[in-house]
């Protein structure tokens, strides 16, 4: 069985077509021998592919901009948001205000410094 890159129809060579042939043995009509091909066009097969890559390609693009939005608010909500707090907080330490606390919960170093006012 073999499937080559393309074959002969009509006297001209047609690309893109899948082929499979085998030879038939027992035939005792003949001395000839004989052979079954199947011919089939590859368009309508590579074109439920190509449809099942692109709904994959869409999910995977649509996954990952679920992962690039949660990753956002996490950096966003964890760290940007803390420090920006740290930083008014600074300045309001600046303008003579001593008696200001900072209530950050982060669990982590942001925190601590925030306890230091």
């Amino acid at each position: 069985m073999s499937i080559p890159e393309y074959i002969w129809v009509d006297g001209k060579p047609k690309l893109n077509a899948m082929v499979a042939y085998q030879r038939l043995s027992d035939l005792t009509l003949t001395n000839a021998d004989a052979y079954v091909l199947v011919y089939h066009p590859t368009a309508p097969l590579f074109s439920s592919i190509n449809k099942n890559v692109l709904l994959l390609s869409i999910g995977c693009l649509i996954f990952i901009g679920i992962l690039c939005i949660n990753a956002y608010r996490e950096v966003h909500n964890n760290i940007v948001r803390p420090v920006s707090l740290l930083n008014e907080g600074a300045q309001i330490v600046r303008q003579g205000d001593f008696d200001l606390k900072l209530k950050i919960e982060t669990g982590d170093e942001i925190e601590e410094l925030a306890m230091s006012f």
